[in-house]
């Protein structure tokens, strides 16, 4: 081989390795979360009466943070009209938003985030977003939605028994517990 082949063929190994660093890179990063680190976090969310959390890191303005628990819904943004979590009466769907109108965060309600977020660290599950449908009790009910890394959500459906049909390419559910299933949305 001489050595301008040799030279060619270490170029494009060299481009094909900076080319699987970088979609490495790309590929979004996957939390490490059981279903005891999310089962530990519903005495908190019940005792707060949490329905929603959000926060959204993924755009250059500032983070968007979305909390609606016991004492209402609050947002980082009140002027944006999509720092929310969009709950939908699952009795009448086309009603659109259910819930209060979101307000600016004040300082309570600021703090009871913070109780919130702490559990998180406790737990060691970054949690990103929250969809919790409490029961009449006000514990944690079936569809409710947990996900730590904006891939994979964890449900809690209680005594489920279908999955949601596979997207080819695009999410993949799977079976945890007899309570538990999750959707990988970064197959």
């Amino acid at each position: 081989m001489s050595s301008r082949s040799l030279w060619r063929a270490l170029c494009l190994a060299l481009l094909i390795l900076a080319g699987l660093m970088v979609a490495a890179c790309l590929a979004p990063a996957k939390a490490k979360v059981s279903v005891s680190d999310l089962t530990a976090l519903f005495p908190t969310i019940e005792r707060l009466g949490v329905r929603s959390y959000t926060v959204d890191t993924r755009t250059d303005q500032p983070d968007c943070v979305f909390f609606e628990y016991g004492r209402g819904a609050f947002t980082s943004d009140p002027s944006d009209e999509f720092c929310r979590v969009w709950r939908v009466d699952p009795q009448n769907p086309d009603a659109g938003w259910v819930g209060p109108a979101p307000v600016a965060f004040d300082q309570q309600a600021h703090n009871d985030l913070a109780v919130l977020k702490g559990e998180f660290d406790r737990v060691g599950v970054p949690i990103e977003y929250l969809y919790i449908n409490l029961d009449p009790a006000g514990a944690v009910g079936p569809d409710s939605a947990f996900d730590a890394d904006r891939c994979i959500a964890y449900f809690y459906q209680p005594d489920w028994s279908a999955l949601p049909e596979d997207i080819p390419g695009k999410s993949v559910s799977t079976g945890i517990t007899a309570d538990w299933y999750k959707t990988d949305d970064c197959p």
